[in-house]
């Protein structure tokens, strides 16, 4: 298969812009320039798909070690590579091989529990972030604390329907020292 190193880049800047809009994932890149990750990404794959090796970060393994990362969001994100695939018309030689490859770093980086998380350095927090989308709450007004499933939360209140207020649920992590 031809390495068009452009055409990984471009899969790569549609994913990550997708990353960067979705609630739930773009929480693990609250400190990650996107420039960044979209040029470590496609070093990364260019070099792993049989091109110019010139990748120079951490292997997935070592660079999620302190992230709760589930099937469900690494399946959330492999739905939007391959939305980025679509949008690219990339080839399904490429398709094929770059998922084949996601799949093998899927079992280094998945977790059945937090803890599975180990740091990275040695006061390295875990980061376990809630799901924005399995957050459901109902309060009277916005000076209540909103509980939910994993919690209470701050929220803002940013309108209502007769089946109560529409709510936008300000995430925190929670944080487990090493």
């Amino acid at each position: 298969m031809q390495i068009n190193r452009g055409l990984i880049e471009d899969v790569n800047k549609i994913f990550y812009e997708k990353v960067y809009d979705d609630p739930w994932l773009v929480l693990y890149f609250q400190v990650v320039e996107k420039e960044k990750i979209i040029q470590q990404q496609t070093d990364f794959m260019t070099g792993a798909l049989g091109g110019e090796n010139r990748f120079a970060g951490r292997k997935p393994s070592k660079a999620h070690p302190h992230m709760y990362i589930t099937d469900q969001l690494y399946d959330l994100r492999k739905s939007l590579l391959i939305e980025a695939f679509e949008e690219v018309a990339a080839p399904q030689k490429l398709v094929d091989a770059w998922l084949k490859i996601d799949e093998v770093f899927r079992k280094s980086i998945v977790k059945k529990s937090l803890s599975e998380c180990t740091g990275r350095y040695r006061m390295d927090p875990s980061l376990s972030l809630a799901n924005p989308f399995l957050i459901t709450a109902r309060a009277e007004r916005d000076t209540e604390p909103c509980y939910c499933q994993t919690g209470f939360f701050p929220f803002e209140i940013l309108g209502s329907r007769i089946d109560g207020i529409i709510i936008r649920v300000i995430p925190i992590f929670e944080l487990k020292t090493f």
